[in-house]
């Protein structure tokens, strides 16, 4: 009996094991805000792991961004370049570049069910602003705010935390950037 216990503990872990190699390199997102700052912290990290990108019709794809980074990146490269030229025939070779690494990017977009949970999480945060919360405190004033009290445009004197919040955080960001 203690056997066949055994051999199927080791048949289930073997499975779940095989099934965490085969998604291994895709973001594993949880679905819910945490109440805990560590756990939302680690939240951030996987919310990190996708990237949005629009289409030109309003809708967006949302994709494994370690595993499309090099394609953004050549991406990047090719809309310089089209901001540099005039003639036409080399704007349309840079479309067809494009086209042709949009359509290797496909099998690395989000499933149905992880971009739901990415919505449900990741979707909840506000801009990019979620990424410079340094403690529990700013996190559970952030976690009352409205996206319009982090940018100061909504009134009212009980949102002054949240805009001398967002102020803090928009500082940080621009701090960031400017240290790049």
């Amino acid at each position: 009996m203690k056997l066949i216990a055994q051999i199927t503990l080791a048949s289930i872990l073997g499975l779940t094991l095989v099934g965490c190699g085969a998604s291994g390199t895709k973001a594993d997102l949880v679905d819910n805000f945490s109440d805990d700052f560590e756990t939302f912290k680690k939240q951030v990290v996987e919310c990190g792991k996708v990237t949005k990108m629009g289409g030109f019709f309003g809708g967006s794809s949302y994709y494994h961004k370690e595993l499309v980074q090099s394609y953004l990146d050549d991406i990047d490269k090719l809309k310089e370049k089209a901001e540099r030229t005039t003639a036409n025939s080399t704007r349309e070779s840079l479309k067809q570049k494009y086209d042709s690494i949009i359509e290797k990017m496909e099998k690395y977009k989000l499933s149905d069910e992880e971009k739901k949970n990415y919505s449900n999480t990741c979707g909840n945060l506000y801009g990019s602003f979620y990424k410079y919360l340094q403690n529990q405190q700013e996190y559970d004033i952030f976690k009352q705010c409205s996206p319009l009290a982090l940018d100061g445009t909504f009134g009212g004197a009980k949102y002054q935390e949240c805009r001398n919040l967002g102020k803090e955080l928009n500082n940080r960001a621009k701090n960031n950037k400017n240290s790049k």
